[in-house]
C-alpha cells in the first residue's frame, strides 16, 4: 500500500514512493490470507491524503479501528498488465498522534473469469 498526494493520473505520478508487500513463499497458494499493520505518528493531519492500494484478490482496510474499505480489490482486464489500483481518501480517518493502519488481504490464488494468474 502506498500513501501519496497526487492528481490520480498515472502519467503524473513521478513522486510515488509506494512499496509492494508480499509473502514470497506463499504467493501462489490458493485461498491465502495476509494481515498487514502499520503504526504511524502524525504531528498534524493533512486536509487530503490518498492511499493507493492494489491487491490480488480482495482486501479490507481499517484505520484506527474504523472500517474504511470493505472488499476492495485489484481491477483487471483481459490482459495481464491491464490493471489499476484503488484510490481511497483517508485523511478523515486519521488523527494527530498515533494511528494504526491495518489491511486484511484475501488472495484467491487461482485463475478468474477475466484473468490468468
Amino acid at each position: 500500500m502506498s500513501v501519496v498526494r497526487s492528481t490520480g493520473m498515472p502519467d503524473e505520478q513521478t513522486d510515488v514512493k509506494g512499496k509492494w508487500l508480499s509473502f514470497e513463499h506463499t504467493q501462489s497458494e490458493p485461498n491465502s490470507w495476509y494481515i498487514y499493520r502499520k503504526d504511524v505518528r502524525l504531528t498534524d493531519v493533512p486536509e487530503s491524503l490518498t492511499a493507493r492500494i492494489a491487491v490480488d484478490s480482495k482486501y479490507w482496510l481499517w484505520i484506527n479501528g474504523r472500517l474504511v474499505v470493505f472488499e476492495g480489490g485489484l481491477k483487471r482486464g483481459p490482459a495481464r498488465n491491464a490493471t489499476y489500483y484503488d484510490e481511497v481518501e483517508i485523511a478523515s480517518y486519521l488523527a494527530t498522534g498515533e494511528n494504526t493502519i491495518a489491511v486484511l488481504v484475501w488472495h484467491f490464488g487461482r485463475n478468474g473469469f477475466s484473468h490468468v494468474n
